[in-house]
């Protein structure tokens, strides 16, 4: 996914209750080209104050943290 399509959807997600509302929003993303770095972080911050992009590890896998997480 690049950048554009990436910010279409982001815009459609944070305009939409409930995470237009709410304090906080988390947005789990893995690293990829349009969505990587620090400059992704800040660039989120910047558009959506409410928005905290955090990502995976470079060397891990979506469904591995997930199982991690729910035990």
């Amino acid at each position: 996914m690049g950048l554009a399509p990436l910010s279409e959807f982001v815009i459609k997600v944070m305009t939409a209750e409930p995470y237009a509302s709410a304090r906080r929003v988390l947005w789990v993303a893995d690293n990829g080209s349009s969505h990587a770095g620090r400059a992704s972080v800040e660039r989120m911050a910047t558009a959506w104050p409410t928005a905290n992009l955090v990502h995976l590890p470079v060397h891990a896998s979506w469904r591995n943290q997930i199982e991690i997480d729910s035990r």
